[in-house]
């Protein structure tokens, strides 16, 4: 399912009409007009916005509207680090503003604070500062270190248009939580390079990736509305994935596989009780990777196929392990070693005559070993 995360946003075009009443020539606005909202996304539902996410469009005049969109995806988080993907310098706009009035100065700070010996606040120079601004694409929180270049020590952040006290104690800057559509602004000297101020750059967040999708609501009259959505994916981990319980089948080892006998699920909620949160695990997927390695082992309650599950989550490199029991048929108890190996393609391990998986195999058979 898909939920709303951030503010209704409104884009207006340009076009205009006119009436008259009581005499009084009246204006109205007679263009389209999109309200729309951002949206996040589990990673295992990105069909779900085939069918919901889509903006509301409105016309003052009630002309017809055709509503187009343009999609761009990009990653995020681990897989996404420094300035690249979504961050990328070419996604960044970028606006020279001069301090002597003559170009529009709109959403930039009336002072921008001088790193030096006397902390003080200075008026933008004339010789200009530029802004780098970028809208935030998910939940989340952006982390980097400054480094002063060429001796040149002007520099500043907003959230928002808030102003972030720097000063030269500062070296790293950790923003408050932000949400998708919060604008981030750098300021630094005009004719310098982003890349060059900031370094390890980080956009930590538990989305994976992030859809821009470009929404375009355009009239007969060729008026236009604009409005760009953020679709944010997010991902699950390892505390969501489930091991299937220890079982037993009637079939022979060769055709107990995991489509019989279980794969993991990710459970959304922690509760195996409720199954419209659960998806089947079945192979890598964006997130995981999963394997499993089988043995075969007899000892004197009969035979059973041991099955290792090992998870990888391979954006943080962090494994888990389980071992499920499966017991067998005993149709191989006549059989020889060689001729049991033959008959399943698996090595056979005799375990002593003291082994037992009987309580253990109980205690998992009747509950998930989780």
């Amino acid at each position: 399912m898909v939920f709303s995360i951030a503010n209704t946003t409104f884009a207006q075009g340009k076009s205009k009409t006119y009436s008259t009443t009581n005499s009084i020539l009246q204006e109205t606005t007679c263009q389209p007009q999109i309200a729309g909202q951002h949206l996040h996304v589990f990673y295992r539902e990105l069909d779900q916005l085939k069918k919901s996410g889509q903006p509301t469009v409105t016309h003052a005049c009630g002309a017809a509207v055709e509503l187009t969109s343009d999609d761009q995806y990009h990653m995020l988080g681990c897989q996404a680090e420094g300035l690249t993907n979504y961050f990328a310098l070419d996604r960044w706009s970028m606006v020279k503003i001069k301090g002597d009035g003559g170009v529009d100065v709109t959403g930039a700070p009336n002072s921008m604070l001088v790193e030096g010996a006397n902390i003080a606040q200075s008026k933008v120079p004339t010789t200009g500062i530029q802004r780098f601004q970028i809208a935030i694409p998910a939940e989340g929180f952006i982390s980097f270190d400054w480094r002063n270049i060429g001796g040149s020590n002007l520099f500043g952040i907003q959230v928002n248009e808030t102003d972030i006290e720097w000063t030269d104690q500062n070296t790293n800057f950790f923003s408050n939580p932000l949400v998708a559509g919060d604008l981030l602004n750098v300021y630094i000297p005009i004719g310098q390079d982003l890349s060059n101020h900031l370094s390890n750059f980080q956009f930590l967040t538990n989305a994976m990736g992030v859809l821009v999708r470009k929404w375009t609501a355009t009239d007969e009259q060729g008026s236009q509305d604009h409005f760009t959505q953020m679709v944010s994916v997010d991902k699950t981990s390892l505390a969501q994935v489930f091991f299937p319980a220890s079982t037993h089948t009637t079939q022979k080892a060769a055709k107990a596989t995991p489509n019989l006998t279980g794969f993991p699920v990710i459970d959304l909620d922690g509760n195996l009780g409720t199954t419209n949160d659960q998806y089947l695990l079945e192979e890598k997927d964006d997130v995981f990777d999963l394997s499993w390695t089988d043995e075969l082992i007899q000892n004197k309650d009969g035979f059973f196929l041991q099955r290792t599950w090992t998870v990888e989550d391979w954006c943080s490199g962090s494994n888990l392990h389980r071992t499920q029991l499966i017991r067998l048929e005993s149709g191989m108890q006549h059989l020889s070693v060689d001729q049991i190996d033959d008959a399943t393609g698996l090595n056979l391990r005799v375990q002593p005559s003291s082994s037992s998986f009987s309580d253990s195999f109980e205690d998992a058979f009747s509950a998930p070993s989780f």
